[in-house]
């Protein structure tokens, strides 16, 4: 009974997010069409313009699609467990970068990665400076470090102060990464403790991307899932073996939308 209810909750998590970037295509329409010029009646269009809007929609047909989605994933307290369900869920082909951000000691550089890389298709490394992101790939932020994204899509690491308590936070990461992937941005808080991510969210929500929280009813520490949740930014409150098919279907989505335009 529990594998059809949460099967069921998948579906319905995928009509979601076909729904909302479906919506989101509307309204980008919507806009175009305003900002469009309209055509004067009753006025020939010259032979020149012709041609150009021809041009045009050759250049505009031969423009690349949009890059990659950006996961970010912060975890605490109870992470491990948590994270490596969902990266198991993930398949090697998924068009997105994964970043996480896991609260441990200092010290423990490297010991994550090679966990996490033992139950998952996709590489894990641990993100550098200056390092471009690249879909498929496991990213993990240094524990003593706040990880940041330009707007170039490369990592930058910032030093100083702790965020909501500390200092590797997933705040700083996420509130960078919006305005850089905007829409294209899913922010995913796991178990934890404390508050972090609570501003990320918000700045993720505010730049048209997505919002997944696992169900503080089932998470070993409900701090952050709840925090989140209080923002009233969330799209989706789901069982942790639930995320992992709803981040495959809202970045696949998107990408058998393009396929059916070409």
């Amino acid at each position: 009974m529990k594998s059809r209810e949460l099967h069921e909750r998948v579906e319905r998590t995928v009509k979601q997010a076909q729904a909302a970037i479906t919506s989101a295509r509307i309204a980008r329409s919507r806009v175009i069409d305003r900002e469009r010029p309209s055509a004067i009646v009753g006025v020939p269009r010259s032979p020149e313009a012709s041609r150009n809007k021809v041009g045009d929609r050759t250049r505009q047909s031969r423009e690349p699609a949009a890059g990659p989605w950006f996961i970010g994933i912060a975890a605490s307290a109870g992470g491990l467990q948590a994270l490596t369900t969902v990266l198991a869920g993930l398949p090697q082909t998924i068009p997105a970068s994964v970043v996480v951000v896991q609260h441990r000691m200092p010290r423990q550089t490297g010991v994550l990665e090679a966990i996490l890389a033992r139950g998952t298709p996709l590489s894990v490394t641990t993100a550098m400076e200056g390092e471009p992101l690249r879909p498929g790939v496991v990213y993990v932020a240094k524990p003593d470090l706040h990880l940041t994204i330009q707007p170039n899509r490369r990592f930058a690491y910032t030093d100083g102060t702790r965020v909501r308590g500390v200092l590797s936070a997933a705040n700083p990461l996420l509130e960078s990464a919006a305005p850089a992937f905007g829409d294209r941005a899913i922010a995913v808080v796991l178990t934890g403790a404390g508050l972090d991510a609570t501003d990320g969210v918000q700045a993720v929500k505010g730049r048209g991307g997505i919002v997944i929280v696992q169900d503080p009813a089932r998470a070993a520490f409900v701090g952050m899932p709840s925090s989140a949740i209080r923002t009233g930014m969330v799209d989706h409150v789901l069982p942790l073996e639930a995320i992992a098919p709803a981040l495959v279907a809202i970045t696949q989505a998107q990408c058998i939308e393009k396929e059916a335009e070409a």
